[in-house]
């Protein structure tokens, strides 16, 4: 399970439950929503230094120490992603060797942020596209 715990309601609380904010993907790698940027102790606990901000509109880090690289893209197949990924990945890297974690997230934390952590995967983990996806 990921540092944001469950995603339980207590029993007074109505409603389905709330997941986390984000999840671990790999050691020192969490993919998550915008929420993820203001769960200030679970990115603590995480050991994050670097939070990669996919979008353009999407809050940064409010975590005293955190760093944030913001790749200003909107949810849009038009969007050239691309052109980013070498620079990001690399800064996530220097982050890890660095002895910290990175947090990448976007708005829902599905497209965007996968992808990025997808093209970390291969580039800088060595696995197949098709196992980084996974």
């Amino acid at each position: 399970m990921g540092p944001g715990g469950g995603g339980r309601r207590g029993p007074a609380e109505a409603g389905p439950p709330v997941p986390p904010p984000f999840v671990r993907v790999a050691p020192s790698l969490f993919v998550g929503s915008a929420r993820a940027a203001g769960a200030t102790e679970l990115l603590a606990r995480a050991g994050v230094t670097l939070c990669v901000n996919v979008s353009r509109q999407q809050p940064g880090p409010r975590a005293p120490g955190v760093a944030e690289l913001r790749v200003p893209v909107f949810d849009d197949p038009a969007e050239d992603l691309l052109a980013h990924l070498e620079p990001t990945c690399a800064a996530m890297e220097a982050a890890v060797r660095g002895g910290g974690a990175c947090l990448v997230y976007c708005k829902n934390g599905r497209s965007r942020s996968a992808a990025v952590c997808t093209a970390y995967l291969v580039r800088h983990r060595g696995l197949s596209l098709a196992r980084a996806f996974q």
